[in-house]
């Protein structure tokens, strides 16, 4: 990893003065609170660790839940905006942040974070170090044997060269084994796809030639349907869930998420 890149990208560090950008994140969160509840009945008084945590929106949300946060952001803008909104963030990578921390979380968290590290497998056992006994590790990231990975090869969106490692689920699932963790799955996608995201993981035809440019205008599309009026939405609301459930059902989205917990 190229921890400079990270550190001194304007355009990384300023997501959250982009208005559509902080929408969509700000679904994620309340996506991904939802499912961390089928592990934590209450998260008063937990202790919870984001590894690339960006403007912290998901560390402030368990924060106003009770818990006692801290995230670990390499870009200063992104972690200066965290800290002003009362997130304690550390602004390192977590390889020159790791040695300084000293607790034990009840879970840590990398979403779209370990495919960036440049030796996945040793911060992988770094971040086993800081879990409680009884604590999880929820791991995010894009599935290179997905639907759409195969149908769009080199033009599919995530692949770039900020990635380092590409993982499916089984050749993520062999890494975290062999570390001792016992893993839990879900096919996980965005649930405010549009209709087009959809469709595109549905049908066996390219919407467009290159699929990053595909990807940018069917969100700016989704974007503009959301702000048109309730009743756009409205109309539009079955036609989507419809889609998004056939998605869900063939595992034809572009993510998954693995909790790894240690095995008893």
């Amino acid at each position: 990893m190229n921890i400079n890149h990270y550190k001194n990208n304007v355009e990384y560090g300023e997501a959250f003065k982009k208005k559509e950008k902080m929408l969509a994140r700000k679904r994620n969160v309340k996506n991904r609170i939802k499912y961390l509840k089928k592990y934590f009945s209450d998260f008063k008084n937990k202790k919870f660790l984001e590894v690339g945590s960006h403007e912290g929106l998901f560390l402030k949300e368990l924060q106003l839940l009770g818990s006692d946060i801290l995230g670990i952001e390499p870009s200063e803008r992104a972690a200066n905006y965290a800290a002003s909104e009362g997130v304690k963030t550390i602004k390192a990578s977590f390889e020159e942040a790791f040695a300084n921390i000293k607790e034990k979380f009840d879970a840590i968290f990398l979403f779209h974070v370990l495919e960036h590290m440049e030796d996945a497998e040793d911060c992988l056992k770094k971040i086993k170090s800081l879990l409680k006994q009884n604590g999880f590790i929820f791991i995010e990231i894009p599935n290179i044997k997905s639907y759409r990975s195969k149908k769009y090869g080199n033009d599919w969106e995530y692949i770039y060269d900020e990635h380092l490692h590409y993982f499916s689920l089984q050749s993520l699932s062999k890494l975290l084994y062999d570390m001792d963790l016992k893993i839990y799955f879900r096919d996980f996608d965005d649930a405010n796809m549009s209709v087009k995201q959809s469709l595109d993981r549905l049908v066996p035809f390219k919407f467009f030639k290159n699929q990053k440019i595909k990807h940018i205008r069917s969100y700016q599309i989704n974007i503009q349907i959301r702000e048109s009026g309730r009743f756009l939405n409205i109309l539009f609301l079955p036609i989507r869930t419809l889609l998004r459930f056939f998605v869900k059902f063939l595992k034809r989205g572009d993510f998954i998420l693995v909790v790894a917990s240690m095995k008893k």
